[in-house]
């Protein structure tokens, strides 16, 4: 982050959970950021707090919103629903873009817009929080030292609380097929397809663990070129019992009414992990 000193970072979605972490973070490091969103209300918080230039804009406005930016970090989740507004805006004002989702989609549809992103020297860069970097790193160090590796099965355990915009976008996948990766194509499997047992090296054991549709199964493919690949989660029980009835439920848990009043329960309960959390 120190290599921003110097540029403009635009961060979308400033006064969320992340959000603010980066804000603070940038601050402490001396970098040079507009803070940026939909609230104006957060947004002037946030500008009379840290001092710094502070942008109101929907995502319809994002090219005009974004002016200036070297380059556009993407906060503001589910990020099914924001990055094609900013990504846009990106492409035609010649600005980097990052974000930290870890929605196989997100990764999916910027990998194919390669093309668009060299012609336009812009760098497209999903996935630089937590969600698919450690893991990653962790794939691709195996990946090196296994002869000719075919399969890989990638298990993950949080060890925190999840923040509002986590709970939300879970809340979006509901009733939404699973995702795995066979002979080097993504397939879709029903939700909560598979189980298995891992060992976390935490004192417990192996424990159950279920396929959940991770960004993983689209960038552990390209930096291992392992062809086939299935990611699983260790999902509290009530939370495995809720995927698998959801291959059931599904168009009761896609309605409005349901969604709306789920993510009304995340937003209430969901606070993101706190700093002992953090450490």
């Amino acid at each position: 982050m120190s290599d921003l000193c110097g540029s403009m970072l635009l961060v979308y979605g400033s006064y969320g959970y992340t959000g603010r972490l980066v804000v603070e973070e940038c601050e402490r490091r001396g970098a040079e950021v507009v803070v940026a969103g939909r609230n104006p209300a957060e947004i002037e918080e946030q500008e009379e707090r840290w001092g710094f230039e502070g942008r109101v804009f929907p995502l319809d406005a994002a090219e005009g919103g974004i002016e200036g930016a070297d380059a556009v970090l993407n906060c503001a989740g589910p990020f099914s629903k924001t990055h094609g507004a900013l990504v846009e805006a990106c492409l035609g004002e010649g600005a980097d873009y990052l974000d930290i989702t870890g929605e196989v989609g997100v990764f999916e549809s910027l990998a194919c817009r390669d093309g668009e992103a060299r012609e336009a020297d812009v760098t497209l860069v999903p996935g630089v929080g937590f969600d698919v970097v450690p893991s990653d790193c962790l794939a691709a160090y195996l990946a090196d030292g296994t002869e000719e590796p075919s399969y890989l099965a990638l298990a993950l355990r949080s060890l925190t609380s999840v923040s509002p915009g986590t709970a939300r976008t879970v809340v979006e996948s509901l009733g939404e097929k699973g995702v795995v990766r066979r002979d080097g194509d993504l397939r879709e499997v029903p939700p909560a397809w598979k189980t298995r047992h891992a060992d976390f090296g935490d004192g417990r054991g192996k424990v159950e663990v279920t396929t959940m549709p991770l960004g993983d199964a689209v960038t552990a493919y390209r930096s291992t070129g392992i062809d086939n690949i299935e990611c699983y989660v260790d999902l509290p029980r009530p939370a495995r019992l809720l995927a698998r009835t959801s291959r059931y439920a599904a168009p009761l848990l896609r309605a409005n009414a349901t969604q709306s009043l789920l993510k009304s329960v995340a937003d209430a309960v969901a606070r993101g992990p706190d700093e002992e959390e953090r450490v």
